[in-house]
């Protein structure tokens, strides 16, 4: 396992296809088999590793580049400790660690359906809301269109694709930094009587 930012850095050069979402999202749902297995120095390990997937996909669409083309910067960024750069980092990585721990914990205690997760997006997603969660590890892409589109039978469709402990964890995330979706008559006639707001 890569432990120094050189190593990681040259390891990617060596292997550019690797820098992609999907290598993040494999990443993410090795974390959950590693916390399952009670593997926690090896989960905390590959953890780093999704976030730094992460963090250089985000920067690649942020740059409007392929992340290939500009991994290198995020690694210069590590390298020299860009403050505030590398302080967002070790703040997301603290929290996806503590969520993967939290989720392994409720896991144990008690049985969740995907069924009945899905069952409790209810409420409404506001259109005019930031959505700094975005940047987070565990958004794909598709999960993002999920919630832009307010589509129940599409966050179906791709939770099904997914492990199903890391789906159930990817909504618990979407819980937590307040996304919703509607799937019920009422929500959905609430939410045409609230006024429109302008959010160009």
């Amino acid at each position: 396992m890569l432990k120094r930012w050189v190593d990681s850095q040259r390891h990617l050069s060596d292997h550019p296809h690797l820098i992609c979402e999907e290598t993040a999202n494999y990443l993410i749902k090795w974390c959950f088999y590693l916390q399952k297995a009670e593997k926690q120095a090896l989960m905390e390990q590959v953890a780093h590793q999704a976030v730094v997937m992460q963090f250089i996909v985000e920067m690649g669409r942020n740059l409007h580049q392929d992340p290939r083309g500009c991994f290198r910067q995020f690694f210069e960024k590590a390298k020299i400790a860009d403050e505030g750069y590398m302080e967002a980092f070790h703040t997301e990585l603290e929290a996806f660690i503590q969520r993967v721990r939290e989720f392994s914990q409720a896991k144990t205690a008690e049985s969740v359906t995907m069924d009945k997760v899905v069952r409790d997006f209810e409420l409404t997603v506001w259109a005019e809301t930031p959505m700094p969660c975005w940047g987070n590890a565990v958004f794909s892409e598709e999960l993002k269109r999920c919630f832009q589109l307010q589509d129940v039978q599409l966050l179906q469709n791709v939770l099904s694709d997914m492990d199903p402990q890391v789906a159930e964890h990817c909504l618990q995330h979407c819980i937590d930094a307040g996304l919703r979706i509607c799937n019920s008559k009422e929500a959905k006639e609430e939410r045409s009587e609230e006024p429109t707001m302008d959010t160009s």
